[in-house]
């Protein structure tokens, strides 16, 4: 996986983080994070964050489960 999208996972992953735990209502450089006043919601930010920051940091989650081979068969050719 590009070192690009592990840093924007792991990026990703710290904001939703922070919206499950603080609610919202912060800036970061120039985005303000609204507020979120669900707790399911922010239940469901929290978990989130969590798989992203994993996928940043054990890329080989992603890397392993897409290459593994299929066992699909080979295409037979009609016999006419």
């Amino acid at each position: 996986m590009p070192a690009n999208l592990e840093i924007g996972f792991f990026v990703f992953g710290a904001v939703l983080i922070l919206i499950g735990l603080v609610g919202g209502h912060f800036k970061i450089f120039i985005s303000n994070i609204p507020g979120v006043s669900n707790p399911f919601l922010r239940l469901v930010a929290f978990i989130l964050g969590i798989a992203f920051v994993m996928l940043a940091i054990y890329p080989g989650m992603i890397a392993g489960a897409a290459a593994e081979p299929t066992n699909t068969p080979l295409p037979v050719e009609p016999t006419n």
